[in-house]
């Protein structure tokens, strides 16, 4: 079950910004870290915030934006008990590309101390991440992005990782 409150603001060229309170939780328990015969609830909730920091000119969406987002969850079940993420996207960042994106983000995940008391595990995973979105049409566009993940998977054995990604996006029209 999740849900999800938020309030947006917005002038005649696009939107300025957006509040939002989300909760959810599982209908079934879960079994913890610490102990598979033990079983807890899974909940959690979260808050995000964004908003338009920087438009290039009052008739137009291109510009900057900004966004924080928080969460907490069921420690005793999830590895992940605390989230806080925070980015830039810039829209229109060079001449003659008006649609495309460029965004820079720091997400972290916290472990939770069931979590951490269950194994050798590092307190918290980080990634940094650069992304371009380039608008071929309306249609269509492709995004790369790299991240450097710091801590993946909790796991103190593993190394610092480099993550190359590419994502596309295609729009069906329905009209």
């Amino acid at each position: 079950v999740i849900g999800e409150l938020g309030h947006v603001w917005s002038d005649d060229f696009g939107e300025l910004g957006k509040l939002g309170f989300g909760a959810w939780g599982f209908t079934e328990t879960l079994e913890t870290h610490s102990d598979p015969n033990r079983l807890s609830s899974n909940r959690g909730a979260y808050l995000t915030l964004e908003q338009s920091l920087f438009r290039e000119s009052e008739e137009s969406a291109q510009g900057l934006v900004g966004y924080l987002r928080t969460g907490v969850a069921e420690g005793s079940v999830n590895p992940i008990q605390t989230f806080v993420g925070a980015g830039l996207v810039y829209t229109g960042a060079f001449p003659g590309r008006d649609e495309d994106r460029l965004g820079l983000a720091v997400n972290s995940g916290f472990a939770s101390r069931e979590y951490m008391d269950s194994g050798p595990f590092e307190s918290h995973e980080t990634a940094l991440e650069l992304t371009y979105a380039l608008a071929v049409n309306e249609n269509v566009a492709i995004q790369p992005s790299v991240q450097y993940i710091i801590n993946p998977g909790f796991d103190p054995a593993l190394q610092n990782s480099l993550v190359l990604g590419l994502l596309g996006t295609f729009k069906f029209a329905t009209e």
